[in-house]
């Protein structure tokens, strides 16, 4: 059994799945990062996992960067068929939406239950959470609603 070979656009498909994927990680990492920080924990068990972000995080978005200005300009065309496609459109819509709800939904409820049981963190604690959740939500349903690679 022989398989077909991909074409451009499917590897452009695949790459871009690819980027988001890393987009996930990424803020995972740094969110794992703050929560470490949150929880004072010892300088001695957060020092390298810091360090190895810094290197990281700029490095990955040089790579990024210069795959995409060095890239191919013949492939403008496919990159923005890609980008238009109507099952991409219709799973970012989707994703959008439950990330709307992962977002508001949270909020509604501390907004309804903080007078009650008061957090004891700041506000902009809070509201960081929010959006890195609606985020987080908005990459992994688009990840998973998006046509497969």
């Amino acid at each position: 059994m022989t398989t077909e070979p991909l074409d451009t656009t499917d590897l452009l498909i695949r790459r871009e799945r690819r980027g988001i994927a890393g987009a996930l990680v990424l803020m995972l990492v740094l969110v794992a990062g703050a929560a470490m920080v949150w929880v004072n924990a010892p300088i001695r068990a957060t020092s390298p996992f810091f360090f190895a972000a810094a290197l990281a995080v700029p490095l990955i978005v040089v790579m990024s960067l210069g795959r995409t200005l060095l890239g191919r300009r013949d492939l403008a065309a496919k990159r923005a068929a890609v980008r238009d496609d109507e099952g991409r459109q219709a799973a970012i819509d989707r994703a959008s939406r439950y990330a709307l709800v992962a977002t508001l939904a949270p909020m509604a409820t501390y907004a309804l239950l903080s007078h009650a049981y008061p957090f004891p963190a700041p506000v902009a604690v809070l509201l960081a959470g929010f959006v890195v959740l609606g985020a987080g939500t908005f990459l992994v349903a688009f990840l998973v609603l998006d046509r497969a690679a």
